[in-house]
């Protein structure tokens, strides 16, 4: 499975780069992997994909009473919450905490 972006962000480079782009090409990078990440995720009972988890700054250590066996359209709807304000720079965490979904 690849990693797909938005194709829609496009940034030239010149000189210095604006926050507030940089921010937003950092959250269309966070989202596109988030999103394909849990489209890539088998589906059984949705246990596994409805756990897909996005954290700023420190990793998700629970596991989420959510089954999702469709898309990813909740999911993305609360990483884009979690990922609105500035985030360049920080860490962002991609958890799944099943039991099954651990190395």
């Amino acid at each position: 499975m690849g990693f797909g972006l938005p194709m829609q962000m496009k940034m030239e480079i010149k000189g210095e780069i604006d926050r507030k782009d940089l921010d937003k090409f950092f959250r269309s990078i966070c989202l596109g992997i988030y999103k394909d990440v849990i489209l890539g995720t088998p589906v059984d009972t949705g246990r596994a994909r409805g756990n897909s988890q996005i954290a700023v700054s420190l990793p998700a250590r629970q596991e989420i009473a959510r089954k999702e066996k469709g898309g990813a359209s909740n999911q993305t709807r609360e990483a884009e919450a979690k990922l609105n304000r500035p985030t360049a720079g920080k860490s962002v965490f991609m958890s799944n905490n099943v039991l099954i979904c651990r190395p």
